[in-house]
């Protein structure tokens, strides 16, 4: 893959919205000059290409993880916030197209609580 400072890849999960948020990930990348190099889709229970995703930005081959919101890239604001110090540690942000924030800790931090509370939610409807 080139590399260039505008690589992305797309990461999603496999449930009835997919479609409407590959497309709105595939337009933000669009819309904002990202190339999209590689599009992650896994199960809606699994987190194995999400590790996968995670070990290949070592390799310095993207620059951005786009998100249809940070819900989906982590259920809880601790694995969130793991997940987002070793991307940034290998040069990558995590973008979202629904939750455009800046690097503003406080804001960041009560999205992560947010997509917490909303996992939490969801597993006690499903009991």
């Amino acid at each position: 893959m080139n590399k260039s400072k505008r690589n992305a890849v797309i990461y999603l999960k496999n449930n009835k919205y997919m479609a409407d948020e590959k497309e709105l990930c595939v337009k933000y990348a669009n819309d904002n000059g990202y190339t999209v190099v590689k599009k992650y889709i896994e199960d809606e229970e699994s987190n194995s290409l999400l590790k996968k995703m995670i070990e290949d930005s070592e390799k310095k081959e993207f620059d951005y993880v786009i998100v249809s919101s940070f819900d989906r890239f982590a259920r809880n604001k601790y694995d969130f916030a793991i997940y987002k110090s070793i991307l940034k540690k290998n040069g990558v942000k995590v973008k979202s197209p629904t939750q455009k924030v800046a690097s503003d800790i406080l804001l960041n931090s009560i999205l992560e609580g947010m997509a917490e509370y909303y996992a939490k939610e969801i597993k006690e409807e499903k009991c």
